[in-house]
C-alpha cells in the first residue's frame, strides 16, 4: 500500500476538532485508501472501532445530510466522508 504522508498528516492535523471530515476528488485517485490507512492509525492510537465511521460514496445516499448529521451527534465518534 501506497504510503500518503501529507494526506496523513492533514487528517490528523483535524482529527480532534469536532467536524465532519470530507474527502472529494475523482475517482479511483486512493480516497478509500487513505481512509484506510488512517483507520488503522486511529485504532493503533488506541481508538475503538465502534468510534470511526467512514462514509463510502455517500453523495448517492437521499438526504444523506440527516444521517451524517445523526451520527455527527454521537460524543466521541470520528466521522469521515468519501465523495466522488
Amino acid at each position: 500500500m501506497i504510503q500518503r504522508p501529507k494526506y496523513m498528516s492533514f487528517l490528523e492535523e483535524w482529527k480532534n476538532h469536532q467536524i465532519i471530515k470530507a474527502v472529494s476528488c475523482i475517482r479511483r485517485c486512493g480516497k478509500s485508501t487513505i481512509f484506510d490507512l488512517f483507520r488503522e492509525k486511529l485504532l493503533s492510537e488506541g481508538v475503538k472501532p465502534e468510534q470511526i465511521i467512514f462514509l463510502d460514496e455517500i453523495q448517492h445516499v437521499k438526504q444523506y445530510e440527516k444521517a451524517v448529521n445523526s451520527l455527527f451527534t454521537k460524543k466521541n465518534t470520528y466521522v469521515y466522508m468519501i465523495c466522488a
